[in-house]
């Protein structure tokens, strides 16, 4: 693997952990353990983001132990970045893969978009963005400073998410994602190849 190409890995890590907060982190010795009430994977998983000083069976079992306390399978998201050698002592406490995702990633000039027939600017924005895009076949994309009540009623709705304390917190999730535009050239990342692994028993995960 390049230099350019772990940066890019890196680079694209960092963007999913401040694109998608967790209600609850923990920082310990190096990963971060993330949980959410179970409200998607990537917001319920452990995550390395340093260097380890404590043994890994050590602090493989803190994390089940803290993750059990909660109801919550133990997840470790395992990224192209991290020593393979992690990934066999996971299998050796047989853990099994859970969720798999791949990142794609798309210049904007090569992409096959439906052509503009109009725009609209209601606010000012950082990157002087449209507030309304419109297409053809009646298609409006529409750009909100700040996430409404109307967008989160249709996001439970098209989930189907009833679950009184995850209609609590979600929305506060979304509100703790940064502001802050990012600015890094003119590309549409989707997150690297990664995984979840999980154990045949209810309460771990990887």
């Amino acid at each position: 693997m390049t230099q350019e190409l772990q940066q890019e890995i890196k680079y694209m890590e960092e963007m999913s952990l401040n694109a998608w907060p967790s209600y609850r982190i923990e920082l310990y010795d190096g990963w971060l353990l993330r949980y959410s009430h179970n409200y998607t994977y990537r917001t319920n998983a452990v995550e390395q983001i340093g260097e380890s000083t404590i043994p890994l069976d050590e602090k493989i079992a803190y994390c089940e132990k803290i993750y059990t306390d909660v109801n919550c399978p133990t997840n470790f998201k395992i990224q192209p970045l991290l020593d393979p050698e992690f990934d066999k002592i996971l299998e050796d406490r047989d853990y099994q893969v859970r969720r798999r995702t791949d990142v794609m990633t798309l210049w904007i000039e090569d992409a096959n978009i439906k052509k503009e027939t109009g725009k609209e600017y209601v606010f000012d924005n950082r990157l002087n963005l449209p507030t309304l895009v419109y297409y053809g076949d009646d298609l409006v994309v529409q750009l909100d400073a700040f996430i409404t009540d109307e967008w989160i009623k249709g996001l439970f709705a098209l989930n189907g998410t009833s679950d009184p304390t995850l209609r609590r917190i979600v929305p506060k999730m979304y509100a703790a994602i940064p502001k802050k535009a990012n600015e890094r050239g003119s590309r549409n990342t989707c997150p690297c190849k990664s995984s979840s692994k999980s154990a045949p028993s209810p309460n771990r995960a990887r």
